[in-house]
């Protein structure tokens, strides 16, 4: 053969492609691009409220107060209640709200709280004020304030106990009544006439009835509860 091997082929070990760097580089910039992009469509197609506007906007309910959290913001906490006390006073033209219900729209252990701490407030005002636990799934204000359960609003409607007997006094002059022994059929009880003899009497005795209602969303029994009450605070 007349072929010759003059040099040996040298492999070169640096290899021309793919280019590493270049596709990494690539890979970043363009993933930050559809991530930006991706962010701002589904910010643009949600539905879900974020803030205190997206529900005046998408519902005709008022906003009556921004609450902090009771845990870490205590003292702006208590501020917030004072002005959402002011608001729905200075928001009744007609008369003065005297029966207020809180419904928790989430279970969190915060949520009673709520109810409790604006009663409290309500009482440091020098007003007399009365808190009833209407809760009839998971009534939880005798734990939080540390109070028999046995006789409350339920052996109060149910002619089973005197007033006397349920109510609780707090150190603060607060008045408490707890649920009680909750019925097989407490929306009977929520909707009878007893209900509505009960918060008269109460309205006669206090400047204010705040009731904690039902945990987790609007119920039939958190229904009722709002026909009889003034103001419905979500």
């Amino acid at each position: 053969s007349e072929i010759f091997i003059i040099d040996k082929a040298l492999a070169d070990t640096t290899p021309v492609r793919p280019k590493s760097v270049l596709v990494m580089l690539i890979g970043i910039v363009l993933g930050i691009v559809f991530g930006v992009l991706q962010a701002i469509i589904r910010s643009f197609l949600s539905k879900t409220i974020k803030t205190p506007n997206d529900i005046e906007k998408r519902t005709p309910l008022p906003i009556y107060g921004i609450l902090p959290s009771c845990l870490k913001k205590k003292l702006q906490y208590e501020e917030a209640l004072r002005i959402l006390l002011t608001r729905l006073e200075y928001n009744s033209a007609t008369h003065k709200p005297r029966i207020i219900t809180f419904i928790p729209s989430v279970i969190e252990d915060t949520n009673t709280a709520t109810a409790i701490e604006f009663a409290k407030i309500i009482s440091q005002n020098g007003k007399r004020v009365i808190l009833l636990d209407l809760d009839t799934k998971a009534p939880t204000i005798h734990k939080k304030l540390r109070l028999d359960n046995q006789k409350g609003v339920s052996s109060l409607l149910l002619g089973t106990s005197s007033f006397k007997q349920a109510l609780a006094r707090l150190d603060d002059g607060l008045d408490v009544v707890t649920a009680g022994d909750l019925p097989n059929n407490p929306h009977k009880l929520i909707t009878s006439s007893a209900m509505r003899k009960l918060l008269e009497i109460l309205s006669e005795r206090y400047d204010y009835i705040v009731i904690e209602a039902t945990t987790g969303g609007i119920s039939s029994d958190t229904l009722a509860i709002m026909f009889l009450s003034d103001f419905n605070l979500i």
